[in-house]
């Protein structure tokens, strides 16, 4: 072999070579820049399942402590009835049954869940958020979210210890009917008559006369924000309380 051919042969060596050394780095490369394009949507899916569900969430508690204040209103309203009754004449006798009874069982059973939800699905997913949404933003708001609705949680727990002492109370104080006689408003006097129940009295006016309106409005606030930033990143094709409105009709229906 003269050296004009070992030089075409060495060229052809290294072409092949080349080519080979090319089709590998591409392969590599359409592999790792595939598996990377799939591992984005997929964490961009996921991040759109847990910000829907948070706004979700968030939207359920605050409704469901609207009803809870409506409620409360309610029970406020008959406690004010009956404290006004004793005060003028020193017993509930003239109030109609319903009166005293509703206001007996409320005091002695009153029952309200809990209005913060039981899962959070951004919680522990801060980096996955960060990456899809490029900043801290959303779990700062959410977290801010989150802490306002507790608030109606705190003033149950409050309540409750008020009403479990009252009720003890009452279990001795209150004689048994079959060996005394003693009646529904007997036993509802006795209520009256208890300091705790003015200490309960006073932890539902300050819930509904001062702690609701502002942490309802800091959770109006916390959604507005959330829904705002949330459009602005275009996570979703469409504004995200159009998709709330959505999720919801869609459970209507299906309920």
């Amino acid at each position: 072999m003269d050296k004009s051919e070992k030089r075409n042969d060495r060229k052809g060596w290294f072409k092949a070579f080349l080519s080979g050394f090319l089709a590998t780095v591409l392969g590599i490369v359409l592999t790792f820049g595939t598996t990377r394009l799939i591992e984005n949507k997929r964490e961009k899916e996921m991040a759109r399942m847990i910000v829907k569900s948070d706004v979700m969430n968030l939207i359920s508690a605050r409704n469901y402590i609207k009803s809870g204040y409506e409620y409360l209103s309610m029970i406020d309203s008959l406690n004010e009835t009956c404290v006004n009754h004793y005060k003028e004449y020193r017993n509930l006798d003239a109030l109609p049954d319903t009166v005293v009874g509703g206001f007996y069982g409320n005091i002695t059973n009153t029952s309200i869940a809990s209005a913060t939800p039981s899962v959070w699905l951004s919680d522990g997913k801060d980096d996955l958020l960060q990456r899809v949404l490029g900043d801290m933003d959303y779990t700062v708001f959410i977290t801010d979210a989150k802490m306002h609705t507790l608030f109606f949680d705190d003033f149950l727990t409050v309540v409750k210890k008020d009403i479990d002492i009252i009720s003890d109370k009452l279990f001795y104080n209150v004689p048994k009917k079959t060996d005394t006689g003693a009646t529904l408003y007997e036993a509802a006097s006795l209520i009256m008559e208890e300091p705790q129940f003015y200490v309960y009295r006073f932890h539902m006016k300050r819930f509904l006369q001062n702690d609701y309106d502002f942490y309802m409005e800091e959770i109006e606030n916390d959604i507005a924000t959330i829904e705002n930033y949330i459009d602005q990143s275009k996570l979703f094709a469409q504004p995200i309380d159009e998709i709330i409105q959505e999720e919801e009709k869609s459970q209507e229906e299906k309920n």
